[in-house]
């Protein structure tokens, strides 16, 4: 493909909490950039832009269209060092206000000026646009952020979102482990599912795999042989 660019994404649900890698276009010049959108941009960007549901979960799936990006990013370093030397390294400044009232009128947390790597593509050039891509897989083998407190974990669970808690990221990465083998034909026992302070988690098996015994699943089947 030789990108410049490629994301790692993740099945995402309709307006969770995290950025959007989605294809725009520019309607006065025709040209199209495969970019990050934030969550909290997403909705009004496709409501005002003739879709008007907004960020919906597809039927079929159950997911959004518009896979989740979780900022593991590859760079191919040649065209990432011509860009850096031409840019001298600025990228787009960015704002994202969270607020904790409907109305918008008091923030949640102190807001802050932001430079997000994840837009790097607003500094390729249109003619090296289709240079940017992103590879998609299943959320549990990679992805489970802890950023919110337990209060709020609890609302985005029951709304069927991840959690985003401690206590999910811990569950999450035994999890990871435990499905890893489990595909190379391990047998892995799981516990059942169990509830803290209104979080709902699977607790075990706490399987840890140090990096130095295995860090791909080809080195995982090297150790495990069936």
């Amino acid at each position: 493909l030789d990108l410049i660019m490629n994301s790692l994404a993740v099945p995402r649900k309709a307006k969770q909490a995290i950025g959007a890698v989605t294809k725009l276009k520019n309607t006065k010049t025709g040209e199209f950039r495969t970019i990050n959108v934030e969550y909290n941009q997403l909705d009004p960007l496709l409501r005002g832009s003739g879709f008007k549901d907004g960020d919906v979960n597809d039927k079929k799936t159950g997911f959004s269209p518009f896979p989740g990006n979780i900022n593991q990013l590859l760079f191919k370093l040649e065209d990432y060092s011509e860009l850096l030397e031409a840019t001298s390294g600025l990228m787009p400044e960015f704002v994202n206000p969270k607020y904790k009232d409907a109305q918008k009128t008091i923030f949640k947390k102190p807001t802050r000026l932001e430079c997000m790597m994840q837009d790097f593509p607003t500094v390729i050039p249109p003619e090296k646009s289709e240079r940017v891509g992103f590879t998609s897989i299943a959320a549990e083998l990679c992805f489970s952020p802890v950023k919110n407190a337990t209060a709020d974990g609890v609302v985005l669970q029951g709304k069927g979102t991840a959690a985003g808690t401690a206590a999910t990221g811990e569950a999450d990465q035994y999890q990871a482990y435990s499905n890893i083998l489990k595909s190379i034909g391990v047998q892995v026992e799981t516990a059942e599912p169990a509830t803290f302070k209104g979080i709902t988690v699977t607790p075990g098996p706490q399987v840890v795999v140090y990096p130095d015994f295995a860090r791909c699943p080809a080195e995982y089947e090297a150790k495990f042989p069936t």
